[in-house]
């Protein structure tokens, strides 16, 4: 239900806050003082888009706020659908501005304005000018007569598990590669993956033990040549530069021949020739060193090559280990296996989803019966309903469509068929899809007579009415009324109207008038007590206030209340 609604700066309205109740919900007015400016934010709250003519003069932007308690669990699949939070209430809050900005709100999250209008279908039915309305659209209308239907339900979940059951063995039939030609063609590109893959002759963590072993030959190549550049700087040497033991040998026996002159050079070739002698016991090292350093050029390459093969595999194949490889392997030879005993289960699959779809179209036909027996009742119905509200001349027929030939249909999880409700308002016009319905005021009834049949079906917790009384007086509106209130005691109903049979039926009334203050007009709402209700349904029967007009308007509230109380008991 919605339990509050504040509006700002939109045309007369500068601030108000309406806190409407359960039951019916009346607001009545004068002419021209904002009725259908209130309707105009209902509108807004529920999805539909903003003019910025709608700003109030010299503001720079409207707002909007509702405050909804949701039906439960009919609307936390859409919040969560939309990435919004799922509460225990929906605060709604649009803002839009007079250059051209916009923010739409749900429980404080922005959310665009399609998930607003998704969220508000599940809760709120506005019966007016408007298009917010559940009816209008002919994907509900097929909805609204299996929930009409008490055995419709039943039929729709044999109908679901047939599908399951048709889904996997068609998918089962994919696999198998369809026709002759596809499961050949799969025959032989799994044969040559196959093929690629058991010459490979893999191994789990192959890649990981060769590149090992990679880098310790790499790491061997670099030691040798590294070893034997030290052994030739050291001991053999080049033309270019002499080797470190010769150029040491030879500079011990040039300063050999000075000894005898200066004994302090006796140590210096003592200590020269003891580093000569330790670096000529190094090559035998590095020679026993070299000798032992296993450095396979032939080896290398075959690592190499065979790194190259199980990358290019893991690339080609995107996996990433060769236990996935093999995994694959295995996948390829359990199909291919499968394909090549397929003919037999091929003929065995066709024919069960033949029987599957046999089975299918039995159900549609059973579940469309039960549709056609509610369309009849709900036709025979309305009519009675519509003749009620003073449109005796209505026709009114259901559609049905999308069953028409079985080799053609789809078979899913719910029947293709559809529905399209079909009205005729006066004699000689041809039946047309309600939604083209032109007259507000004959919609509104039309609605009205639909949801006195429906309410209880659609889940819709608020129904809104805007000039469900139009062109409608005497005992019509007396029937109006009372479909109102009847409508009005299992769900929250919102109504604009100037009959007063209407007001005096209202659980809560408001009171919409305007008052201009200095150069300003400002629309104002009042919620009217048993005192006001009364004055104010005795201006609607005449705008005489008289003590017979006070009179008259309490009986209107005495009868209204004595319905009520019958249909309680």
């Amino acid at each position: 239900m919605i339990a509050s609604l504040t509006v700002e700066n939109i045309a007369l309205i500068e601030q108000l806050v309406i806190e409407f109740g359960d039951g019916l919900n009346v607001m009545t007015g004068e002419t021209g003082a904002g009725k259908s400016i209130i309707v105009d934010a209902m509108n807004l709250a529920l999805g539909e888009r903003a003019e910025r003519s709608l700003i109030r003069h010299g503001a720079d932007a409207a707002r909007i706020e509702a405050l909804i308690y949701p039906e439960p669990g009919r609307v936390d699949s859409v919040l969560e659908e939309h990435g919004l939070p799922v509460e225990e209430e929906i605060l709604i809050e649009r803002i839009f501005s007079a250059n051209g900005r916009s923010r739409c709100r749900i429980n404080g999250k922005t959310c665009t304005l399609s998930a607003l209008k998704a969220v508000m279908d599940t809760q709120v039915d506005l019966h007016g000018q408007h298009e917010h309305q559940s009816l209008l659209y002919p994907a509900h209308h097929v909805r609204l007569l299996d929930e009409m239907s008490p055995g419709s339900g039943d039929v729709r979940v044999r109908i679901r598990a047939e599908h399951q059951k048709l889904r996997a063995e068609q998918q089962e039939l994919e696999r198998l590669g369809g026709d002759l030609k596809s499961r050949q063609d799969m025959m032989d590109f799994l044969a040559f993956q196959i093929d690629e893959l058991e010459e490979a002759a893999l191994r789990p963590g192959e890649l990981e033990e060769l590149s090992l072993e990679q880098e310790r030959i790499e790491r061997n190549a670099d030691m040798d040549r590294d070893l034997h550049l030290s052994q030739l700087s050291l001991f053999e040497g080049t033309d270019e530069m002499p080797s470190v033991l010769g150029t040491l040998r030879a500079s011990i026996d040039r300063l050999s021949d000075y000894v005898r002159y200066d004994a302090g050079l006796e140590s210096v070739v003592e200590q020269m020739n003891d580093a000569y002698y330790t670096l000529e016991d190094t090559s035998g090292v590095l020679s026993r060193v070299m000798d032992n350093l296993s450095v396979d050029g032939e080896r290398r390459a075959i690592v190499e090559e065979r790194i190259d093969l199980i990358q290019s595999l893991l690339r080609k194949h995107r996996a990433n280990s060769e236990d996935e490889l093999l995994a694959i392997l295995d996948d390829a030879r359990r199909r291919y296996d499968e394909l090549e005993n397929a003919d037999a289960r091929h003929a065995r699959l066709t024919a069960s989803i033949s029987d599957h779809r046999k089975v299918l179209w039995s159900l549609y036909k059973e579940l469309s019966a039960l549709r056609h027996d509610s369309a009849a009742l709900l036709e025979s119905q309305l009519l009675s309903e519509l003749a009620d509200l003073g449109m005796r001349n209505a026709s009114f027929t259901v559609a049905f469509s999308g069953l028409e030939d079985p080799d053609s249909i789809h078979y899913g999880a719910e029947s293709p068929e559809s529905a399209e409700f079909m009205i005729s308002v006066n004699p000689g016009e041809p039946l047309k899809p309600l939604s083209k319905v032109a007259s507000g005021g004959e919609i509104s009834r039309i609605m009205l007579g639909f949801k006195v049949l429906t309410a209880d079906h659609d889940g819709i917790g608020t129904l809104i009415f805007d000039e469900v009384d139009t062109g409608i007086s005497g005992r019509v509106a007396q029937i109006v009324a009372e479909k109102m209130a009847s409508i009005a005691g299992k769900h929250q109903v919102i109504t604009v109207t100037h009959l007063p049979q209407i007001a005096a039926a209202g659980d809560e009334n408001f009171y919409i008038h305007k008052e201009v203050k200095g150069d300003r007009t400002n629309t104002y709402v009042e919620k009217l007590d048993e005192a006001g209700k009364r004055t104010e349904i005795a201006r609607l029967t005449g705008g005489i206030e008289s003590e017979s007009a006070a009179a008259h308007a309490q009986e209107l509230m005495d009868n209204a209340r004595e319905r009520k109380e019958r249909q309680l008991h």
